[in-house]
C-alpha cells in the first residue's frame, strides 16, 4: 500500500510537470504568432529600438523629401497662375488701347468734317449734301460699336451688356434701319439728276446726329485712351466733359434720331412686311427707352463725381 501511494504520487507530479510544459509551450506559440513568426525573446532583445527607430528615421526623411518636393510644385504653379491674369490684363489693356484709338479717330473725322461742312452747306442751303459726303463713314464708324456689346458682355469693362446694346441698338437701328433703305428722308434726286433736299426736317436732323453723336464719342473714346494709354489720373476738363456735357448732346441726338425716324414712317408703308408698324413700336419704346438711359448716365455721373470729391 505504501508503494503505491509512492507510485501514485511520482505519476501526479509528472502529469503536473507535463501540464506545466505543455501550457509553456502554447504561451510561446501563442507570443511567436502575434510577433510574426519570430522568437518572443528577439523582440525583447536591445537591438529592437535601434533597428526601429532607423526605420522611422528613414520614413520620415523620405517624407520630408517629398513635401519639400509637393512645396517647390504648388509654388511654380502659383507663379505660373499669377503671370497669367498679368499677361491676359496686358493683353486686354492693349486690345482697349487699340479700339478706344481707332474709335477716336474716326469719330474725330467725322466730327471735325461734319463742324465744317455745316455751317458751308447750310449758307448755300444744301445741308441735304452731308448725307453724300460723310454717310457712309458715320455708319462705318457706329457699326464698329457693335463690339462694345461684346465688351461688356465678356467683362472687358465694367459697363452693363442692357445698356449698352440699348445705346449702340438705337444708333444701328437709325443708320442701317433708317437712313440707308430711306435716304429720301435726307436727299432726294430731281428729275434732271440733281440732288435736293428731302423731307421737311430731314437734313437737319440727321446733321443733329452728326453733332451730338460726334461731339460725344470724341470725348468718351479720347477719355478710354487716356486712362488705358497715358494714365489713371484723368484731366479735371476732361472729367468734367466726359460727365456733363450729355446734359445737352443726349436730348439733341435723341430727338433727331426720333424725327428721321418718324419721317421714314411713309416710305416704310411701301415695304410689304409690316416696316411701318415695326418703327412705330420703336418709337414709342424710345421714349421709356431714353429716359432709362438719360437716369443711367446721371447716376454715373453722380457716382463718378462724389468718388471724385471724396479722393480730393
Amino acid at each position: 500500500m505504501q508503494k503505491r501511494g509512492q507510485k501514485s504520487a511520482v505519476v501526479d507530479f509528472q502529469s503536473k510537470n507535463l501540464a506545466g510544459r505543455g501550457q509553456k509551450s502554447a504561451n510561446r506559440r501563442a507570443q511567436i504568432s502575434l510577433h510574426g513568426g519570430a522568437p518572443a525573446a528577439h523582440f525583447r532583445s536591445n537591438q529592437q529600438p535601434r533597428c526601429m527607430s532607423k526605420a522611422r528615421r528613414k520614413y520620415w526623411q523620405s517624407l520630408l523629401v517629398r513635401s519639400v518636393h509637393i512645396t517647390q510644385f504648388i509654388a511654380i504653379m502659383e507663379n505660373q497662375t499669377k503671370a497669367k491674369p498679368r499677361q491676359s490684363s496686358s493683353s486686354k489693356s492693349t486690345y482697349l488701347l487699340a479700339y478706344n484709338g481707332v474709335s477716336f479717330i474716326l469719330w474725330s473725322i467725322v466730327t471735325l468734317r461734319a463742324i465744317v461742312l455745316i455751317p458751308a452747306l447750310a449758307s448755300h442751303d444744301k445741308l441735304y449734301g452731308l448725307y453724300e459726303a460723310l454717310f457712309n463713314l458715320l455708319r462705318a464708324t457706329q457699326t464698329i460699336a457693335l463690339l462694345e456689346v461684346a465688351h461688356a458682355a465678356l467683362g472687358l469693362v465694367r459697363a452693363s451688356p442692357v445698356t449698352t446694346a440699348m445705346q449702340v441698338a438705337s444708333r444701328i437701328m437709325l443708320v442701317w434701319g433708317i437712313l440707308t433703305p430711306f435716304p429720301e428722308i435726307v436727299m432726294t434726286s430731281n428729275a434732271f439728276g440733281r440732288h435736293q433736299a428731302g423731307t421737311t426736317g430731314g437734313p437737319v436732323a440727321l446733321a443733329g446726329c452728326h453733332l451730338a453723336w460726334g461731339v460725344t464719342e470724341m470725348i468718351r473714346y479720347g477719355f478710354f485712351v487716356w486712362k488705358e494709354g497715358v494714365s489713371d489720373a484723368i484731366p479735371g476738363w476732361l472729367m468734367w466733359l466726359r460727365y456733363n456735357t450729355f446734359f445737352v448732346l443726349y436730348p439733341i441726338g435723341i430727338s433727331s434720331e426720333c424725327v428721321l425716324m418718324y419721317l421714314a414712317l411713309e416710305p416704310a408703308q411701301d415695304m410689304e412686311i409690316g416696316y411701318d408698324w415695326l418703327l412705330k413700336a420703336v418709337l414709342a419704346i424710345y421714349v421709356p427707352g431714353s429716359y432709362i438711359l438719360y437716369t443711367h448716365m446721371m447716376a454715373q455721373r453722380r457716382k463718378t463725381m462724389k468718388g471724385k470729391s471724396k479722393a480730393t
